[in-house]
């Protein structure tokens, strides 16, 4: 039985940034076990899925999520934080997408 208690008003401003080239299910590291191939076969539709689960519980309730896919990007953070998308996301807040 599930004791987690689900925000009933929304969220708080947050930016998820993924790589558009994430996308290997046999990458390094990557959790390939049955609850997580059950949220998607790699990091990037993981994080995919995770942005519409977030909608979902949320519902009509303010949604301050803001989802970035850099194209061309792996499973990089240093590529991704030196983007001029991550830059902003980092050091301006909100998204840049």
């Amino acid at each position: 039985m599930c004791t987690h208690r689900l925000p009933t008003v929304g969220f708080g401003i947050g930016s998820y940034l993924l790589g558009g080239a994430d996308v290997d299910p046999h990458a390094p590291f990557l959790d390939r076990t049955c609850a997580a191939d059950a949220q998607g076969a790699s990091r990037l539709e993981r994080g995919e899925r995770y942005i519409r689960a977030l909608r979902l519980i949320v519902g009509t309730a303010p949604f301050n999520q803001v989802l970035c896919v850099l194209p061309g990007i792996g499973h990089e953070a240093r590529v991704l934080f030196s983007s001029a998308c991550g830059a902003r996301v980092l050091f301006v807040g909100g998204g840049c997408c």
